[in-house]
C-alpha cells in the first residue's frame, strides 16, 4: 500500500512541483489550493504526510496546522511546512515536523526530509531515476490576481 500525502499551497506552480516529486517517489498525492479545501480533505481521507505553507489564503489561515494537529489528523501524520525562508514558518513551525524551503534544492531537501520522517528503506523501483530533470528554479509564485 502506498503512502498518501496532502499538499496545500495556493500557488499552483509550487503545489504541482511538490505533487510531481512525491508521485515520482511512489506517493499517492492529493492537492489542495487553500485551507478550507485541506480541512475538507483531511476530514474524509487518511494521510501519512501533509505539506503546507503556514498561511493558506482561504479558510482557517494560520490556524490550519493547529486545527489539523488538534484532532483531524492522527498523531502519526507527519507535517512539513513549505516556506520562502525559515523565518516565515513563525509560530506554525512549532507544530511541524520539518520545514521545506522554497529554493533551487527542493528535490534534494524533500528526499532528505522524507528519509528522516519515514525511515523505512525505499523500494528499488522508487529509487530508480525515471527522469533526469531536476527542479532547480526558485519557486516564485505571482502575486494574487496577477495570474501566470
Amino acid at each position: 500500500m502506498s503512502k498518501r500525502a496532502l499538499v496545500v499551497d495556493e500557488c499552483a506552480v509550487a503545489r504541482s512541483v511538490i505533487v510531481i516529486l512525491l508521485q515520482r517517489s511512489g506517493w499517492e498525492v492529493v492537492g489542495a489550493a487553500d485551507g478550507a479545501e485541506a480541512l475538507r480533505l483531511a476530514a474524509s481521507w487518511h494521510f501519512d504526510l501533509v505539506i503546507t505553507n503556514p498561511e493558506p489564503t482561504k479558510g482557517p489561515g494560520q490556524q490550519l496546522l493547529r486545527i489539523l494537529r488538534g484532532g483531524l489528523l492522527s498523531p502519526a501524520v507527519r507535517v512539513i511546512l513549505h516556506v520562502e525562508h525559515p523565518e516565515a514558518a513563525g509560530e506554525a513551525g512549532v507544530l511541524a515536523d520539518e520545514i521545506l524551503i522554497k529554493n533551487g534544492e527542493i528535490e534534494k531537501q524533500l528526499r532528505s526530509k522524507l528519509g528522516r520522517l519515514f525511515s523505512a528503506p525505499a523500494s528499488r523501483s522508487a529509487r530508480r531515476v525515471t527522469h533526469k530533470r531536476t527542479w532547480r528554479a526558485k519557486l516564485k509564485c505571482p502575486a494574487p490576481g496577477q495570474g501566470f
